[in-house]
């Protein structure tokens, strides 16, 4: 019978704007092993920064964005996410965490 997987497939981070990007695979496997359907679904998480207002936003919650994702797929007809997700991605997206906003040139020019 065949398999519906989702796979954390990849974990990108930015170095330059701090955004950290994932990848899943959608797949069925049939009884062989053989992939008879595969492809992707993805999110990113955001570090703090400002909006060109000038207010402050804050980094995207990971563990918010992962369970908006896991609800997604899961209305899709997919698998959740697997419980080590989680654990795997955070240790990746530690970087983002570290980044400190700087307020739009706008912002310090006005005094704001």
């Amino acid at each position: 019978m065949p398999q519906a997987q989702t796979i954390l497939e990849q974990i990108e981070v930015n170095l330059i704007t701090g955004q950290t990007f994932i990848q899943w695979r959608k797949q069925i496997t049939a009884d062989n092993g053989a992939v008879v359907f595969a492809e992707p679904h993805r999110t990113s998480l955001e570090p703090a920064h400002y909006a060109k207002d000038g207010t402050l936003i804050p980094a995207t919650d990971l563990a918010a964005q992962l369970a908006a994702v896991s609800a997604h797929l899961v209305q899709l007809g997919w698998p959740a996410l697997a419980a080590t997700d989680a654990a795997t991605i955070a240790v990746h997206d530690a970087y983002r965490l570290t980044i400190v906003p700087v307020a739009p040139i706008s912002a310090a020019i006005s005094g704001a």
